[in-house]
């Protein structure tokens, strides 16, 4: 790979790890709402499920990105 190619892609892995590392840091505001009954209950069971599915592949991502020891 060309030098400028590696330079391009290193710029925009460094810039999808800095919006993954924004979007991780927000995941700290998620609420657990108290249901009115077991249908809202099942459905926000599934919205938990599904947000703690792309946090996981958000860190996944985020590790390939910036291997450990790395800033």
């Amino acid at each position: 790979m060309k030098n400028l190619d590696m330079k391009t892609l290193d710029s925009v892995l460094q810039r999808r790890a800095r919006e993954l590392v924004r979007s991780l840091a927000g995941s700290n505001q998620i609420a657990v709402e108290r249901p009115a009954d077991e249908f809202d209950a099942k459905l926000l069971a599934a919205e938990r499920e599904s947000s703690a599915q792309a946090l996981a592949q958000d860190f996944r991502l985020l590790r390939q990105i910036r291997p450990r020891g790395t800033a």
